[in-house]
């Protein structure tokens, strides 16, 4: 899958920087220092955790003004509400109005939808406008409290396929070494199953290595953080890409 360039789902896992900011004039500034970050392959812009005032009024001027500021780097733009550990608590409606905004502005090159948090009806119809507009969906689901076994971990992320996201996404949170293993586990078994691209990751303190090694397993983005991270255990993009050099040293994964 080829995003302005970027190639996601060949080679080396890239890297999503999150932008994480309480004004949109500070993730606009974000933005253009993340232009000449090289690590920073994709760019999220975390909506959540924009002051709700924001949301009040026409947000394409904001959306617009960031798609600049990125530059040539893809856009991803995310409201994680607090259903699944974000900053928002929205009802579906105002979930699906943010969306329509989104897409109508022009500006995101993907887009990402909460699996288990909103009626399915939201999602597809939020889906089919995004088919129109042209914008990839990327279908998540994040757990803060537990890693799933595997079997549940599998029909998620069929679940998301089977209701046509383009990406699947599944983060966890590991009690032990053991949880982690059983993600990996779970993501080469589905990256075996699916021409679609995955997201895996386990988060915090034991979860880090997932977010290095993943790759090896099927995962083809990972997240680092310039700034403010977006999820614990997220490791500074510049680190991150100096790992991912040494372990993908031919990106033929």
């Amino acid at each position: 899958m080829k995003i302005r360039g970027l190639e996601i789902g060949r080679g080396r896992p890239k890297i999503c920087v999150p932008i994480v900011a309480s004004s949109v004039e500070e993730a606009l500034r974000q933005a253009q220092s993340l232009q000449s970050l090289q690590a920073a392959q994709l760019l999220e812009w975390r909506w959540d955790c924009v002051d709700k005032e924001a949301l009040s009024g026409d947000i394409c001027p904001a959306l617009t003004a960031m798609r600049a500021a990125a530059g040539d780097k893809p856009l991803l733009v995310t409201m994680r509400t607090a259903a699944e550990g974000g900053n928002m608590d929205l009802s579906d409606k105002a979930y699906e109005d943010f969306y329509e905004k989104v897409l109508e502005s022009g500006a995101a090159d993907l887009i990402d939808l909460e699996l288990l948090a909103h009626d399915r009806a939201c999602l597809d119809r939020i889906s089919a406008l995004a088919r129109r507009a042209g914008v990839r969906v990327i279908m998540s689901s994040h757990d803060f409290q537990k890693t799933p076994p595997r079997q549940e971990i599998l029909e998620r992320l069929r679940l998301m396929e089977k209701a046509g996201a383009d990406i699947l996404k599944i983060a966890v949170m590991p009690a032990d070494m053991e949880d982690v293993l059983e993600l990996l586990a779970a993501t080469q078994q589905m990256h075996r199953e699916t021409d679609r691209p995955l997201i895996t990751m386990a988060m915090g303190a034991a979860g880090c290595v997932s977010r290095s090694c993943g790759g090896f397993f099927g995962s083809a983005v990972t997240f680092g953080a310039a700034g403010r991270q977006s999820a614990p255990g997220q490791m500074d993009a510049g680190d991150l890409e100096q790992v991912l050099n040494l372990l993908y040293p031919d990106d033929i994964y």
